[in-house]
Parts: structure tokens; C-alpha cells; sequence
């Protein structure tokens, strides 16, 4: 399922950059019991350029702005492209950091574990 189909079926209130009908990073308010908490996802189908570092550091200085945590969900195991030497994860962990992101989440299948 692509992203378009999943906003449609699901009728999420997402923000992708601006002008992308169907953005392949976005943006999402979770509420809960907890409170609300900003849910922005990544595409690190490539690297992560400029455009796309920009756009998650307003995210995350809204999240800020409104006093909400910021959660972002991603692909790219950040820790070992940066000991590779991979400058744009580097930046992308420094944005991170720079906007308080209270969490980064990636999906690694090759650490999953059967018990």
C-alpha cells in the first residue's frame, strides 16, 4: 500500500511539504490519553537531502511550539551509517537532536530475534 492509499483509507490528518499531493514523508498529530504526540515519518528510501532535513526541522520546532513530544519513525539504522562515515545521516541525527525529537524508531528486520 502507498502512502496515497493508506491517507485515503484511513482519512489521516497528515502534513507532507507543501504542494505534494501525496508526499512520501509526512507529519501526523496522534492524540491519546496521554495527550497528543507528533508522529513524523520519514522517506529514507534514498538519502535524506536538504529539502527533506529542512521540512523535519519545522516539524519538529512546531512539536516544540505546542509543547507536544515529537516521535520520528524512519528505516535507516542512523548510529552505523554515521560510524560508516555517511554524512547525511549524520545531519539527520543533528536535527534530531538540534529539534528535542523525543524518540527516533527504525525498522531493522535483520536484528529481529526468534525465540
Amino acid at each position: 500500500m502507498n502512502e496515497c492509499a493508506f491517507k485515503e483509507d484511513f482519512a489521516l490528518p497528515w502534513a507532507g511539504p507543501a504542494g505534494e499531493p501525496c508526499p512520501t514523508y509526512y507529519a501526523l498529530d496522534s492524540p491519546g490519553a496521554g495527550g497528543t504526540v507528533r508522529v513524523i515519518v520519514l522517506d529514507e528510501s534514498g538519502e535524506v537531502d536538504g529539502t527533506q532535513r529542512e521540512w523535519l526541522a519545522q516539524q519538529l520546532n512546531e512539536a516544540r511550539s505546542l509543547n507536544r513530544p515529537a516521535i520520528v519513525v524512519g528505516n535507516a539504522d542512523l548510529n552505523a551509517q554515521i560510524a560508516a562515515g555517511e554524512g547525511a545521516a549524520a545531519e539527520v541525527a543533528r536535527t534530531l537532536v538540534n529539534g528535542n525529537a523525543s524518540a527516533y524508531f527504525y525498522d531493522s528486520p535483520e536484528e529481529n530475534v526468534r525465540l
